[in-house]
């Protein structure tokens, strides 16, 4: 297992952070990071499923996965003429 870099871990913490207002948010991640936003949701999204991730700050990682699995539900059930919800 490697260990996180320095700069894995800061995406995860600026993952903590609650924004309203998505282009500050786009802004930040180009100001501090230097990506782009469709760069860094792809590094985050690869970052959480590792288990070192999890290690490091298991609330920001969760919280982050359940997003992620239920826009892919939303996904899934797009044109089925329903919805699904988590149990």
């Amino acid at each position: 297992m490697a260990a996180l870099t320095p700069f894995e871990k800061s995406l995860l913490e600026f993952e903590r952070w609650s924004w309203k207002n998505r282009g500050a948010r786009d802004e930040a991640v180009l100001q501090l990071f230097g990506l782009s936003w469709p760069r860094h949701v792809q590094l985050v999204q690869a970052l959480i499923d590792r288990p070192e991730a999890e290690e490091y700050d298991p609330v920001t990682v969760r919280r982050l996965r359940r997003l992620r699995d239920a826009r892919a539900r939303d996904r899934a059930s797009q044109g089925h003429g329903f919805r699904v919800d988590p149990e």
